[in-house]
């Protein structure tokens, strides 16, 4: 299992956005809330002796709600669903996730669409 599976599947499962958690964008028709998550970089560590194997991940996820109480509620529930990777394994044989920060990055209202939007920047080492 890939790290994106593995954040939609947790995502998946957070009252609110159950099943409207989608990578890059989210469809025209879908309705709030949901989730979008995206990948901001993948560091692949090398040290003298060469390639160390981990990857240190960087992920953004915005949260998309028509009310600021629905959009806390679901940006708590991400933020405690995330930490939850801490310590496991990415599918059955994959690397294991080592270290997990989870940073609020603010809140912002989107005239056009008439929703408000939080956004996450995951780090995830693995």
């Amino acid at each position: 299992m890939e790290i994106e599976k593995l954040i939609r599947q947790e995502m998946n499962t957070i009252p609110g956005i159950r099943n409207n958690v989608y990578p890059l964008y989210a469809p025209k028709d879908v309705k709030a809330p949901y989730a979008v998550y995206s990948k901001q970089s993948i560091n692949f560590l090398m040290s003298l002796n060469g390639k160390l194997g981990n990857v240190d991940a960087v992920y953004n996820v915005f949260i998309v709600a028509a009310t600021y109480t629905a959009l806390q509620d679901i940006v708590l529930a991400a933020i405690d669903k995330l930490f939850e990777l801490r310590m496991r394994r990415i599918g059955e044989q994959g690397p294991f996730i080592q270290q997990v920060q989870v940073q609020h990055l603010g809140d912002s209202f989107d005239y056009e669409a008439d929703l408000l939007q939080a956004q996450l920047q995951v780090k995830i080492f693995y």
